[in-house]
């Protein structure tokens, strides 16, 4: 027959003994039959049958209204132990509160490894939401760790933040996570996993590794992780046909440049499945080549819904080419671009691109050297909007004086007063949508205020006369009615 160990709280405990000193402690006999006494009664009373949904449901019973859901669990996992249900249709698992198999393989393992039992990760072991950090528990503690991760069946989320975990540590972690289906989320923040711990957890999320691939949220925020790391990573998950799972990827404050917002935009763009909707590449060093490349993503419409790009030196051409794909994106909730150093020119783009855009919801421009021509585009940007609900613009510049070059003539321009001359380099995004919002006013008012364009790209402009000659010339003055008709 099974021993099982009976529990005490240290109130319960101290209780009994005050009991005992008074002389008022009552006998066994004569005490009210404790849940576990009960349940074992009944699984007793049933010991001729075959373990079935009934005797799990009065198992249960007695025990949640005895306030004794660790013997329950207990119990429970013996019936499973002793055979499982033998029924036509077995019933799901009983919830536990707790799982004592694994604190107690913790256990044997920290005595093995000679580490110090920490009461924390026994407690936090029988959480769902498991807060394990600042622990320090380097490698042993990690290995440990990891030897009790495939037993547990209650843990759904991992906070493992700032427990000197490294690449080494983090090889031991997937392999006892690997073998664990309940985890959905694992927050490994602030320890120094490099591009070789970032390659070990690849195999968490390839498809081609592991065999049910379940972590839906992963974490890495100040882990010293850097294009490499994101290189393997991106692999991980393009491998085996693409993760369909994770959804959530934070790479906050690491050494990423611009390779990486590459590799993971080509992800976004070729991997199928690809389930990512949120992703954080905040505090790095992206330039305008790694937003070039993520904005060729959002044109493809690719699933991302949240976009964090906050403190990362885009500048104008970075800020610029990210919206000018938001009127053909129509997935994209949140973009944060603060800190970014975005100029007047990006606020242009976006006042041309919410007049078409139907997805965006959130729109951050914190502390950018916006200019008075900046706030003006948004504002107009604002009245024409169809879905923007929440736009930030905290601590951003708005004074014009050095801020802003008036030599091309394009930043400066009021949409509410656009009388001028405009020269315009439409391969440009912001001189683009100057030139789209000119149309617009132009269309308004009966195509009659814009008398003559001049088109051209340098020393090849085709002819006006022949718009499919191979012919080349000069830019020239053309006619509206003549420039449309092209």
């Amino acid at each position: 027959m099974r021993r099982t160990r009976l529990l005490y709280t240290d109130s319960k405990w101290k209780r009994l003994q005050e009991e005992y000193r008074r002389g008022t402690l009552a006998p066994v006999e004569e005490r009210p039959p404790t849940a576990e006494v009960r349940i074992r009664a009944i699984l007793a009373s049933h010991a001729d049958e075959a373990p079935c949904n009934a005797v799990r449901a009065e198992v249960w019973d007695v025990a949640t209204a005895g306030g004794q859901g660790r013997a329950a669990a207990m119990l429970a996992m013996d019936l499973d132990r002793d055979g499982g249900a033998k029924t036509a249709d077995p019933a799901p698992a009983l919830p536990q509160e707790d799982s004592p198999e694994a604190t107690e393989v913790y256990a044997r393992a920290c005595q093995q490894g000679k580490v110090v039992v920490l009461s924390t990760v026994l407690k936090e072991m029988g959480k769902s939401d498991a807060n394990m950090d600042h622990l320090y528990l380097k490698l042993r503690g990690t290995k440990a760790l990891a030897a009790a991760l495939p037993t547990n069946s209650v843990m759904t989320s991992l906070r493992l933040r700032g427990n000197s975990i490294d690449a080494p540590a983090v090889s031991l972690l997937v392999s006892g996570l690997a073998l664990n289906r309940t985890l959905r989320c694992l927050d490994l923040s602030n320890n120094a996993l490099g591009d070789t711990g970032a390659a070990n957890l690849g195999a968490l999320v390839s498809v081609a590794k592991a065999a049910r691939p379940e972590l839906q949220e992963l974490v890495l925020n100040q882990c010293e992780i850097g294009d490499a790391g994101v290189a393997s990573l991106a692999t991980a998950l393009a491998a085996g046909g693409g993760n369909a799972t994770l959804h959530t990827l934070r790479l906050r404050n690491n050494h990423l440049m611009d390779g990486a917002a590459v590799d993971l935009a080509a992800l976004l763009k070729t991997s199928k499945p690809c389930a990512l909707t949120e992703l954080d590449l905040s505090w790095n060093s992206l330039g305008p080549v790694g937003a070039v490349a993520l904005s060729q993503a959002l044109r493809a419409n690719c699933p991302l819904r949240s976009l964090h790009l906050e403190w990362n030196g885009l500048e104008t051409k970075g800020g610029s080419a990210l919206a000018s794909v938001l009127h053909k994106n129509n997935q994209l909730r949140m973009l944060n671009l603060s800190h970014t150093r975005a100029g007047p020119e990006v606020c242009l783009v976006v006042c041309e691109a919410l007049s078409r855009n139907t997805a965006l919801r959130t729109l951050h421009l914190d502390s950018n050297p916006l200019g008075a021509d900046g706030g003006r585009h948004l504002m107009w940007g604002l009245h024409s909007s169809r879905s923007l609900q929440t736009l930030t613009m905290k601590g951003s510049i708005f004074a014009s004086h050095g801020l802003i070059s008036h030599t091309a003539g394009f930043a400066a321009v009021n949409m509410q007063n656009p009388d001028g001359e405009y020269e315009l380099n439409c391969t440009q995004p912001a001189e683009r949508a100057v030139a789209r919002q000119l149309m617009v006013i132009n269309r308004k008012l009966g195509s009659r205020n814009i008398t003559a364009c001049k088109v051209g790209g340098g020393e090849r402009t085709r002819r006006s006369d022949s718009p499919r000659s191979s012919a080349y010339s000069r830019p020239e003055h053309v006619p509206l009615e003549r420039l449309r008709g092209r």
